[in-house]
């Protein structure tokens, strides 16, 4: 069988998912974060979206820095259910607190099923 095919993968500020239409909303996309201390700490969401897939979907999130030299900044794990091969899987994990140790370059990655399928970069300045 093959991976699920990625659709979306989003930082933003929050998601606002209506409950009876099921739409979300994202507040505040970005693709940096900038800090004057470090460890810089934040709070952030994460959009997904997949399609291609069925059953019951383990789905992995993780930060890591770009040389992944260091232990993940967070490795968070939900459980989404699709019927139907066509059906889009859309999903949101937020975070508060995640701690940044320093500036640099860091990876959101998304995995499905133990499949790796896409990844953001997250760019993370110190500011003056």
């Amino acid at each position: 069988m093959s991976p699920p095919i990625p659709l979306a993968l989003l930082i933003c500020d929050h998601v606002w998912c209506d409950q009876n239409s099921g739409k979300h909303s994202l507040l505040g996309t970005f693709s940096g974060l900038g800090g004057s201390r470090f460890p810089l700490v934040a709070s952030l969401s994460v959009y997904f979206a997949f399609t291609e897939a069925q059953g019951s979907l383990p789905v992995r999130l993780e930060f890591v820095d770009v040389d992944e030299e260091r232990p993940a900044v967070v490795d968070a794990e939900g459980l989404f259910e699709s019927h139907d091969l066509r059906q889009v899987i859309e999903g949101t994990f937020a975070f508060t607190n995640l701690v940044f140790p320093d500036p640099g370059e860091y990876r959101l990655k998304l995995f499905v099923a133990g499949e790796f399928l896409m990844e953001r970069a997250l760019h993370v300045t110190e500011a003056n």
